[in-house]
């Protein structure tokens, strides 16, 4: 949302709107194909709606998803 509102809050200072639109959606995109993905399995987890991976392969894959879900991997 705060993303959303800053690409606005630009769209209404600039006169060509073709780089906002641009800005927005690769933004958006990345967030919505990479990162989301992500939190959801994140929250499903801590709600114990998902199983979670037992083991040293577990706790790799739980660090890995810590680390990289806000980098967009």
């Amino acid at each position: 949302v705060v993303l959303l509102a800053g690409v606005t809050a630009i769209a209404l200072r600039l006169r060509n709107l073709g780089v906002v639109a641009a800005l927005a959606g690769a933004s958006l995109g990345t967030f919505l194909v990479y990162v989301a993905p992500a939190l959801m399995i994140l929250g499903a987890q801590c709600r114990n709606l998902a199983p979670r991976p037992q083991g040293f392969g577990g706790w790799a894959a739980s660090a890995m998803q810590i680390f990289l879900v806000p980098l967009g991997v």
